[in-house]
């Protein structure tokens, strides 16, 4: 394990590029950075409270910020893709997945202590991001929806439920809402945040103990503890390396520090 940067507030949505230059967000700072050889950059400023962030396939940065959702070109043109459902506000976009085929998959999260509001959903849910569609409602059956992933062959989506304090699966390619069945309770008592699948399927679950590995029929296999609890993770492109964002730094860990 190591770690590469350090002194931020709360890290979180790592992911890396095509040329493997790991971008991060930093919550609390409102920024969103670069880490490229070593080097590490700004790449933006105020931004939304920005958390979960991904690559589409044409290498155009997705962001979950707050209130909606965005995309950045690689010339910096901004859009935004998302900000509401059947006229109705989203919340806060937590975390994000982008399949080959450009369409989305997000998390909202209503907060706790989040004052009534008419003009918002009112709800924590699962949406889908389709161009030229829009935004649906693809499931409502979580708690609290947080990190969220997708299987290798992209049949399966995976939910973080953090109040529920389980990872839910849903099959791909069912029209209408999804219900998701419970593939594994978490031990930890704050529920799992973000999470990731590597080549072979298994999933890999940020908790506060660490970095739990579950197999695709969620069975526990082992943790990757580290200094600080984690947020959020994700594989470069070769997937020998697993980056981790972990409050107030970001680590690099490799598959030999699994502890079994």
């Amino acid at each position: 394990m190591r770690k590469l940067a350090g002194g931020f507030i709360f890290t979180e949505g790592p992911v890396c590029n095509a040329q493997g230059d790991l971008y991060f967000s930093d919550v609390g700072a409102e920024r969103i950075y670069c880490l490229s050889k070593g080097v590490l950059r700004v790449v933006r400023n105020s931004s939304n409270l920005a958390n979960g962030l991904a690559f589409d396939p044409e290498g155009r940065l997705i962001v979950c910020e707050r209130g909606r959702l965005t995309r950045t070109d690689a010339d910096g043109r901004f859009a935004i893709l998302a900000e509401s459902h059947e006229g109705k506000g989203l919340h806060c976009p937590n975390d994000l997945v982008v399949r080959s085929d450009g369409a989305v998959f997000f998390t909202d999260l209503k907060q706790k202590n989040e004052w009534a509001n008419p003009a918002k959903t009112g709800r924590s849910a699962v949406y889908n991001w389709v161009a030229g569609r829009g935004v649906s409602l693809f499931a409502d059956d979580c708690r609290e929806p947080n990190g969220v992933a997708l299987s290798p062959r992209e049949d399966l989506l995976y939910v973080s439920d953090t109040a529920s304090r389980c990872i839910r699966e849903y099959a791909l390619g069912s029209s209408g809402i999804q219900k998701g069945r419970i593939l594994a309770k978490t031990s930890d008592s704050g529920g799992p945040d973000g999470l990731e699948t590597d080549a072979a399927g298994n999933i890999w679950v940020c908790e506060s103990e660490g970095v739990v590995l579950l197999d695709t029929g969620g069975k526990r296999l082992g943790v990757i503890q580290l200094p600080e609890s984690p947020s959020n993770c994700a594989f470069c492109p070769s997937k020998s390396t697993l980056y981790v964002t972990a409050r107030t730094a970001v680590y690099e860990v490799k598959h030999s520090r699994l502890a079994q």
